[in-house]
């Protein structure tokens, strides 16, 4: 089982591919719809889904098209990791939100956050 961590963006994300350089990110390989994937080489951390051209599905919760977003970063993690890799996720998204001005979606709260809000 995972569980994901979403950052929406209105703009692509400018910087994107450095930020993730700096963080050990590499890109590994490019799926259906230019779907970007990349991992880090340290074992159990996050893989992390680009996608540049996102396009939300009916019905799909949350409402990202409510806030109006065009391409999203999913930040996927195995459920039954420890919560330093649950808390690297969040550092990442949260760093996303405040460097590239990303919108995150707390499921717990059933609500977005933008860095104003953060």
């Amino acid at each position: 089982m995972t569980q994901d961590i979403d950052v929406g963006f209105v703009n692509k994300p400018e910087g994107l591919e450095k930020f993730l350089a700096e963080q050990g990110y590499v890109y590994v390989s490019e799926g259906k719809k230019g779907v970007r994937v990349y991992e880090h080489d340290k074992l159990g951390a996050p893989t992390l889904f680009y996608f540049p051209q996102y396009t939300p599905e009916e019905n799909e919760e949350p409402d990202w098209s409510s806030q109006g977003i065009q391409s999203l970063v999913n930040i996927n993690f195995s459920a039954r990791d420890r919560s330093e890799v649950h808390d690297e996720a969040e550092r990442i998204a949260k760093e996303l939100v405040m460097k590239a001005d990303g919108i995150m979606y707390d499921e717990n709260l059933d609500d977005f956050f933008t860095k104003e809000t953060m």
